[in-house]
């Protein structure tokens, strides 16, 4: 048996040892909160993160392959608090663009930019450079 807390920890410890980065990287492929994919928390509190990007799908309602259980996907606020609660801040907000019109995505886009005063963008359109930006501007620190 594999416990995923104690291998990650290994294995952050074992990369700042042997390379002591100046960041590092932790990708997870659900929300906090998706019944078939859980581990976001592990990775916050087991890796020690200190900082979050999100990626939110505005044009979808519930997670992907759980729409018959009618799993909805948490809004973006409560998503952050729930993250924040566990000691880490969001530095940067991704829009999934499936399934949402171009306005769509500039709505939401503007409205999450003004309210939380960090980067908000949409990947496939704008790229992510503002988000590195930010990720830089953080590590200096």
């Amino acid at each position: 048996m594999i416990l995923l807390a104690g291998s990650l920890k290994r294995a952050i410890l074992e990369c700042v040892d042997q390379s002591n980065p100046d960041l590092i990287l932790l990708e997870g492929q659900s929300s906090l909160r998706n019944p078939s994919g859980p581990c976001g928390s592990e990775f916050i509190l087991s890796g020690n993160a200190k900082s979050v990007i999100i990626v939110h799908p505005i044009g979808r309602q519930y997670f992907v392959d759980l729409e018959e259980f009618e799993y909805e996907i948490p809004d973006l606020i409560d998503e952050i608090k729930l993250i924040e609660s566990y000691g880490a801040k969001i530095i940067g907000i991704g829009v999934n663009e499936e399934n949402a019109t171009e306005e769509e995505l500039i709505k939401f886009k503007n409205k999450y930019s003004q309210l939380l005063k960090i980067p908000v963008v949409l990947p496939l359109t704008d790229g992510v450079v503002e988000i590195v930006k930010n990720i830089k501007r953080n590590l200096s620190l």
